[in-house]
C-alpha cells in the first residue's frame, strides 16, 4: 500500500470561524432589512395576519414615519454588506478584512445605541397601549427587555473588537498581506 502524504495546516483556525460567524450573521441582518422594508408599507388588515387585532392596530398605527425607516433599512443594509465583505476578507486572511470587521464593529455599536434610544422613545409613547400588559408589569418588562435587547445586539461587534486586539489574534494577523 502506497501512503499519501497529507498537508495539514498548522495555522489558526479562528478567521475561518470568526469569519463564517460574521457572514452568517450579516446575511441575517441583510435578510430582517429587507424584511422590514417590505413590512413597513404594511397596514393593520396585513398585520393580523399574524397578530390579534388590537397589537396589529397598535403596530400600523404607531409605525416611524418613512422617512426613519428609509433611514435605517439603508443603514442596516450597509451594516450587513460592511460585515459580510469584511468577514470573507478575514476567511481570506487579508488585514483590511480585520479593519473592516472593526469599523463594522464600531458602527454596529453606534447604531444600536440609536436602536435602543429609539425603541425606548416608541415605548414611552406607545407602551401603555399595549394590550394585556398593566402599568406595574409594565415597568419590570421594559427595562429588562431593553437591557436584553441591547446585550444581544452588542454581544458580536464587543466580541470582534475584544478578539481582534487579542495578542494572539495581532500576532497572527499582522502577518498577513493588506
Amino acid at each position: 500500500m502506497q501512503r499519501r502524504d497529507t498537508v495539514v495546516d498548522h495555522r489558526p483556525q479562528w478567521p475561518n470561524v470568526v469569519g463564517t460567524i460574521g457572514i452568517v450573521l450579516g446575511i441575517v441582518l441583510l435578510l430582517d432589512s429587507v424584511d422590514d422594508l417590505i413590512t413597513a408599507r404594511w397596514t393593520a388588515a396585513e398585520w393580523r395576519w399574524i397578530f390579534p387585532p388590537d397589537l396589529a392596530d397598535l403596530i400600523a398605527r404607531s409605525m416611524p414615519p418613512a422617512a426613519w425607516r428609509a433611514v435605517s433599512a439603508a443603514v442596516e443594509i450597509g451594516l450587513a454588506a460592511l460585515l459580510i465583505v469584511g468577514s470573507v476578507a478575514l476567511r481570506r486572511r487579508t488585514r483590511h478584512g480585520v479593519s473592516l470587521c472593526r469599523l463594522w464593529a464600531w458602527l454596529a455599536i453606534v447604531w444600536v445605541v440609536v436602536v435602543i434610544g429609539r425603541g425606548t422613545l416608541w415605548l414611552a409613547q406607545h407602551g401603555g397601549e399595549l394590550p394585556g400588559i398593566g402599568a406595574v408589569r409594565w415597568e419590570v418588562y421594559v427595562p429588562f427587555a431593553l437591557g436584553l435587547a441591547a446585550a444581544l445586539l452588542l454581544a458580536f461587534p464587543v466580541f470582534l473588537l475584544v478578539w481582534l486586539s487579542g495578542t494572539a489574534a495581532r500576532s497572527e494577523y499582522e502577518a498577513w498581506p493588506r
